[in-house]
């Protein structure tokens, strides 16, 4: 697991320095014990991170972040909403840690389903 978010942050660094597109993911379970897959597409030109969530035959969500808030502190919480199929929605919070270490993703959906997710 240490190695992933070694990995993670460097991918991500690179993405910012270099101002280009990187996608990187995890899996997890949610709070209910399914499984969930994570992924994170960052585009560090447009300055803005896609995130998809699937629970593989239940639901899909997608929601996206903006980068200005998340860089430049210490550490940093991005709240953002979530819209998922069923019509369900929900709620990303993306907590970055220093120099993008120690990340991780927890949500809540409206089915009350919900999950935290580390890199």
């Amino acid at each position: 697991m240490k190695f992933t978010s070694i990995a993670c942050g460097l991918t991500l660094s690179l993405a910012i320095l270099s101002g280009c597109s990187v996608a990187t993911g995890t899996s997890g379970m949610t709070s209910e014990g399914r499984p969930v897959v994570v992924e994170l597409d960052s585009d560090a030109l447009k300055g803005v991170t896609h995130v998809t969530l699937t629970s593989p035959g239940e639901w899909e969500c997608v929601g996206q972040y903006d980068h200005d808030p998340a860089y430049g502190r210490t550490v940093s919480t991005v709240t953002f909403p979530l819209t998922c199929s069923g019509g369900m929605t929900g709620t990303g919070i993306f907590a970055i840690g220093v120099h993008l270490s120690g990340l991780s993703l927890a949500f809540k959906l409206s089915s009350g389903e919900s999950g935290n997710i580390k890199f």
